[in-house]
């Protein structure tokens, strides 16, 4: 799936995506924490699309803008420039 990052360390993709989207900013720190600053793009990326498209329910699309203002907020795409 386009937006869906290559390596979510320990994390599940479901897991992962639960913690992203779970409107707390402390879990969505933790999950974007680790991951190399590409994927944490393509995450940026794939909630934009999400908090903007028609096509995803009502709450996905709140969750996603909830993870993007928490991201610009906890300035978590500035952690180290690439684990990979």
């Amino acid at each position: 799936m386009d937006g869906v990052p290559s390596d979510r360390g320990a994390l599940e993709p479901s897991l992962f995506w639960a913690e992203i989207l779970s409107r707390d900013p402390d879990r969505i720190h933790r999950a974007l924490a680790g991951l190399p600053r590409d994927d944490r793009l393509a995450v940026l990326d794939h909630l934009g699309r999400m908090a903007t498209e028609p096509d995803w329910h009502p709450l996905q699309r709140e969750s996603a803008k909830t993870a993007l203002s928490a991201i610009k907020s906890l300035g978590t795409l500035r952690h180290s420039e690439d684990k990979a």
